[in-house]
């Protein structure tokens, strides 16, 4: 029977004293998250390490982003939990309102009594001022190895999956691939588990690694903006990110979640799609995926 909202409580305690009782000497740091937020508050853990003069330290991540501390010189052990242990343990602490007790701490957002979300700013501006308390400009940006992979050289590859931001339809990237399957690209469409690949596409299984040491073979990865594209983003691949509109700021007309505000990266395009213009947004895509082809080869 699938557990939902409070019946993850008692997992949650289970596993919190589980870990209260695991090496008392060790801070144990909690990121449950989605791989945007663990890459956010990753990023800024070493110097929190060093602020706080913590000698030695254990992460608790989840099964789908074991691989996001190994990016980092961290030098910590490592406890993986399922998806269900991490939600049950993430709601449990924001309950009991234990974000830094019993050697355990939570990276993640904070909520007050009345349960309403404290942010600071953006993503990067939030985990830096009311999560890790760490300066932003203290962040670690994490060289990623490139592999040379010839079998991806000259695609596109479509991540329209999205947990956080489910706004930009399935159809809609229906129709993208077979506008480029119809002009002779190979196309992928990026999958996990059960999920089902585009028609007219061939499904990429990769690990989180694997797909990012692999990404700048693409011609372009075209993804619902999502926290794996703050994963793709780190390695400087040619990446169009499709936003929705309630995340665009009135006054500046800016994204309030551009990953090029985050990271400082140029090779990021930003589109903003509505069921209006999907006509448009069909041919932009399109002609990025040209241009970046043209420029591959030249």
């Amino acid at each position: 029977m699938k557990l939902t909202g409070l019946q993850y409580i008692p997992k949650g305690l289970y596993v919190y004293n589980r870990l209260k009782n695991t090496d008392k000497d060790a801070l144990k740091i909690v990121y449950p998250g989605g791989i945007g937020d663990t890459i956010q508050a990753m990023r800024l853990t070493e110097e929190f390490l060093r602020i706080n003069q913590v000698k030695k330290v254990i992460v608790i991540v989840k099964e789908a982003q074991q691989d996001i501390p190994d990016w980092y010189s961290l030098k910590a052990e490592k406890i993986v939990l399922s998806a269900a242990d991490m939600r049950g343990l993430s709601l449990y602490i924001l309950i009991s309102h234990k974000f830094d007790q019993d050697q355990i701490y939570y990276a993640y957002h904070r909520r007050d009594r009345l349960g309403r979300a404290i942010r600071g700013g953006n993503l990067s501006e939030t985990y830096s001022n009311s999560v890790m308390y760490v300066p932003e400009e203290k962040a670690v940006v994490p060289e990623i190895p490139f592999v040379e992979c010839k079998e991806y050289m000259d695609t596109v590859l479509l991540a329209p999956y999205s947990y956080s931001m489910k706004d930009v339809p399935l159809s809609f990237y229906q129709k993208l691939a077979h506008e480029l399957a119809d002009r002779g690209y190979t196309v992928y469409t990026n999958v996990h588990r059960a999920e089902k690949p585009l028609d007219r596409t061939t499904p990429l299984y990769l690990t989180l690694s694997e797909l990012m040491r692999s990404a700048p073979n693409f011609r372009l990865i075209i993804s619902s903006r999502s926290g794996l594209c703050d994963a793709l983003a780190l390695c400087k691949c040619d990446l169009a990110v499709i936003h929705q509109k309630h995340y665009v700021d009135a006054e500046s007309g800016r994204f309030s979640n551009d990953i090029s505000d985050l990271y400082g990266f140029k090779t990021v395009t930003n589109l903003l799609y509505s069921p209006d213009s999907e006509s448009s947004l069909i041919q932009t895509c399109l002609e990025l995926v040209k241009k970046s082809t043209e420029i591959h080869k030249s």
